[in-house]
């Protein structure tokens, strides 16, 4: 069927945006001072840190992935130390390189974050301990931020040539 919709196949040059995969690409847990920990009674610091990159497969294919360190503690003891990659491939047409960044930096690792969420979480309740929920994260606040940073510097770097 050459012809959809009165427009040949070929012509459609809309953006397009396909989950085409989601995968854990690496998770890890540990708990050095288990058993002992347990008679704690003390509050344990959770400590989260989220990172986040993305690469080029082949020309319409983007490997983006979060990564999300969560870090307990008690005082100088390591409670566990829990890490999630997840990893999506995500098919994407049709957009200009600054529709294309933003889409890479605030859509994919939104439509990632609740997989890594729960991965996190049973990989965290699974070693015995409460599982931590973690809060949603606005990414498009974390790429405006990561984007007027780099005008900043390019400002500051203009001034000192």
């Amino acid at each position: 069927m050459a012809e959809q919709n009165g427009a040949p196949a070929n012509e459609d040059a809309s953006p397009s945006l396909h989950l085409a995969k989601v995968y854990i690409k690496d998770a890890s847990f540990e708990a050095p001072n288990v058993p002992e920990i347990f008679e704690e009674n003390t509050p344990a610091k959770i400590e989260v840190r989220l990172n986040l990159s993305h690469k080029e497969i082949k020309d319409t294919i983007h490997e983006v992935m979060l990564q999300i360190t969560t870090t307990s503690n008690i005082e100088d003891q390591t409670v566990f130390l829990a890490e999630v990659q997840q990893a999506g491939l995500f098919v994407i047409t049709g957009m200009d390189p600054n529709q294309l960044q933003n889409v890479l930096n605030v859509y994919c690792p939104t439509a990632l974050f609740a997989y890594a969420r729960e991965a996190l979480g049973s990989l965290i309740a699974k070693g015995g301990f409460p599982q931590v929920l973690l809060t949603p994260v606005n990414f498009e606040m974390m790429y405006q931020q990561t984007l007027q940073k780099k005008q900043e510097a390019a400002a500051v770097e203009a001034q000192d040539s």
